[in-house]
This record gives structure tokens, sequence and C-alpha cells, in this order.
């Protein structure tokens, strides 16, 4: 129980911090009558603040007062937060002068009143992550669904988790790293307003599988692997992505041909809580020309690119592309996506949303240049 409360107040303490600007008095106490301590120079910006929490857990309540150096975005921030076992709130409030002393802040009431989210609820004392079926029906502004964890190396190591109801000013809280007597500690919160919200790992690797952390996604994603084959010369080499993806991109798969290399990608998906995403199957490459030929070149030094040189397209790779990198540029042939208002979406770097640039597709036997965008060159009838 004892590094629950530890992981709040240490989530807090970049708000009390120490450098050069106000004097404030710094203390730390479980009441503002015994809260005595020293006067630092805070950074620059830095306002003088106080601190008040209040946390109920398994019926006991106990009470924690700060002062210090505050951020002045953080003054006046209200907090609260209501984990399957318990209820914690905290207040800040701030003045702007040397050595001033702030108001003690007035915790809110505790609100019952329904607002219609719903939170799963968990708690681990022993990991940095925890999951479970068990919801929280969330009150009053506590509109948030969080996962907050707890990591402590050094002279006492340990680690916790937790998930509940919060209000989004504890989400603003964000972040902090915390050096107290010898021991790091590290506080994450993620927060979103979906508690059916997925958990998916995250990785990447040169072959057909990988292993990583999990995260949370964002309300509405969901577990992607995006697949890439890429040919240069004849040698082939393949790379995987995991991670938490927009749906409109599930299913997506395209190819690039150049004079001498190939690139192919797809993308998978599954919707349920860390589930694995299938390994998406490639479009075979076709020796079929299609009727469509690109100029194709590359240049190293320049983000344009044009020559003479042309390639005969085959199979589905109806487009020409002309694709621009930081320090590589081409034109090449191009898949089409299934829905090509998704293509800029799908690729990694930049790619121009036109299907085919002006003076860019050549018609077949022929040396007239296309003079349409947005799609796909076809042989004259």
């Amino acid at each position: 129980m004892m590094s629950l409360m530890a992981g709040i107040l240490s989530l807090l303490s970049a708000l009390i911090a120490t450098s050069d600007a106000l004097s404030c008095t710094v203390c730390r106490a479980s009441t503002p009558s015994l809260c005595f301590g020293f006067d630092v120079i805070c950074p620059s910006g830095q306002q003088c603040g106080s601190k008040y929490q209040e946390s109920t857990i398994d019926g006991i309540t106990t009470t924690v007062f700060q002062r210090g150096c505050t951020d002045p975005a953080q003054c006046n921030a209200k907090s609260s937060l209501t984990l399957q076992n318990g209820h914690i709130s905290i207040v800040l409030s701030c003045c702007g002068t040397d050595s001033c002393t702030p108001t003690i802040p007035q915790l809110p009431p505790k609100s019952s009143t329904p607002n219609g989210v719903v939170c799963r609820a968990c708690r681990s004392e022993t990991s940095s992550w925890c999951y479970t079926s068990d919801t929280l029906q969330c009150t009053g502004e506590e509109n948030m669904c969080f996962l907050q964890t707890e990591e402590v190396t050094g002279g006492v190591s340990s680690s916790e988790a937790f998930r509940g109801c919060g209000t989004k000013s504890h989400c603003d809280f964000g972040n902090s790293l915390e050096k107290n007597h010898g021991s790091l500690i590290k506080v994450s919160v993620f927060c979103t307003n979906d508690g059916d919200a997925l958990w998916c790992v995250k990785c990447t690797s040169d072959s057909s599988s990988c292993f990583g952390i999990g995260e949370d996604c964002p309300s509405g994603y969901e577990c992607g692997s995006t697949y890439t084959e890429t040919t240069v010369d004849g040698t082939t080499t393949a790379s995987l992505l995991r991670d938490c993806i927009n749906p409109t991109r599930c299913g997506i798969k395209g190819s690039i041909s150049l004079q001498d290399a190939r690139i192919n990608m797809a993308i998978s998906c599954c919707n349920t809580y860390a589930c694995t995403p299938t390994i998406p199957a490639l479009i075979p490459k076709s020796s079929n020309p299609n009727g469509v030929v690109c100029r194709v070149c590359t240049s190293k030094t320049s983000s344009w690119c044009y020559t003479s040189d042309t390639l005969q397209c085959t199979g589905e790779e109806n487009m020409c592309l002309l694709q621009t990198k930081e320090v590589t540029a081409g034109t090449q042939c191009l898949m089409e996506p299934k829905d090509h208002k998704r293509q800029p979406q799908y690729y990694k770097w930049q790619v121009m949303p036109q299907a085919c640039l002006v003076n860019q597709c050549l018609r077949p036997n022929t040396t007239e240049s296309a003079d349409w965008i947005n799609r796909p060159v076809r042989s004259p009838s």
C-alpha cells in the first residue's frame, strides 16, 4: 500500500522542483500545520505551490501535504482517481511572489453520479502491468480510463501497476522520473476514454516473427502486423512491424518495382486483447505486362529525378509513382492499393498522393506523355 502512495506522490513530484528565480519553502508532512522546511531558489518561471492529497484505500484515509516550486501550468489543478479499493484526490494552489505562502487548497467532493464511462480496474504489487475483466463505473469528472505504472530501481527495487477511472487533469500530469534516497522512481500514466481499448504487442524484427512489450492502444485501434519483403539485385530481406494500428489500414497490400529492386508490403490485423495478427500474405510477382509503362530513375542527391528510361509494368502494378525521401528519390511502377485513398497512410515514407504524375507516365507504343492525375494509365483503345 505504501508503494502505491509513493507512486502517486512521485508522479506529482515533478511539480515540486528546485533551481533559480523565486524563493519558495519546500516541505512535506501529513497536514499543513506540520509542514516546515527550508527555502530554495526555483527554476525561472515557476511559482510557489501547495499540493494536498487525500487517499482512502481499503477504508483507511491518509493525507499528504507538500510545498515547493511548481510549474504554473499545474496551478489550481484538481485531480481524482477511483481504484478498485479506494479513491485518491489531489489539488494544487500557487502564489507568484518571493517567499509567499500558497493558500491551502480545498479538495473537491467525491461525485456519485455515473458519467457513462466504464474502465477496467486492477492492481499488481509485483509487476508494471495488470489487466482484468473487472470494471468500474466512472462518476463525476473522472471520464478517463488510466493505467499507471511505477518502477523503482537503485537501493530498493519494486514494480507496481493499477487501473481505474481518473480525471483528464491526472492524465495531463504525465510521466515523471524522480530520485529519492538513492532510488530512481519512474512513473508512467497511459490514458484513454475507452475502457475497451485493446492492448497490443509492439516490436520490430528482420524476420517473420518478433517479440516485444505490450502497450494500450488508442481508442478504436486494432493490433496490426506490417510485413515487408525487399528484393535488391536478387537478394531478399524481410521486416516485420507489430503495433497498434488504425483499422482503416488493415488488409492493405501493395508493391513497387524499380529497375533492379522490388518492395512488397501487406498489413493484417486482429481485434481482441493481446492478439497476434497473422503474417499477411504478399502479392506474388507477376510477369504479365498490363499495358502501363513508367519512367524509372533514382537520385541519391536530390528529391527529384527524370529520365527517358522506362519500365514495363506487370500484374496489378498499374500506377506510376514519384516517391521522395529525405535523401533519395525515384519513380517506379506501383500497385494501387484496393482503396487508393488510403495510399498516403499506407507507406511509412512520404508518398505524393497523385496516382499518376503529370508528364511522368507514358502510354505504350507512343512517346506521348500523360496529362491526367489520380487514375491508372491504360493502353489507348
